[in-house]
């Protein structure tokens, strides 16, 4: 574990999270501690003592660069059809033959519930 709150140089005002109610006193109480084998992730760390949220605690930003896995997808591209077939009737007519010749040999099922358990398996 690694304190990476005073890591990064800053002015003194940017470090500093808690001011006494005299407003002399600058301390650093809050810390941001993260693993060592991640510490590369982390970019800056600070305090913002400019915004107003009614305490005498700064918030303390940090900024964290997050590195994303890349996969490669393969892409199949699909046979585009030649438009210039659907015009020549012998195409289609041996398109609608060879259509015919594959729906005559499925089988037309009645029972909605016999169709159902033959695809679940």
């Amino acid at each position: 574990m690694k304190i990476i709150s005073t890591y990064y140089q800053h002015k003194r005002i940017h470090k500093g999270t808690w001011i006494s109610p005299d407003g002399n006193t600058l301390n650093q109480v809050a810390h941001v501690i993260i693993d060592a084998k991640k510490k590369s992730v982390v970019e800056d760390v600070r305090t913002m003592s400019d915004l107003n949220c009614d305490s005498d605690n700064f918030l303390v930003k940090t900024v964290i660069k997050q590195k994303l896995i890349i996969t490669q997808i393969k892409v199949v591209k699909q046979a585009k059809w030649k438009q210039s077939n659907l015009q020549d009737t012998a195409k289609i007519k041996q398109y609608r033959t060879c259509l015919y010749n594959k729906l005559i040999g499925k089988e037309v099922h009645q029972n909605i519930e016999e169709e159902w358990t033959h695809k679940k398996r």
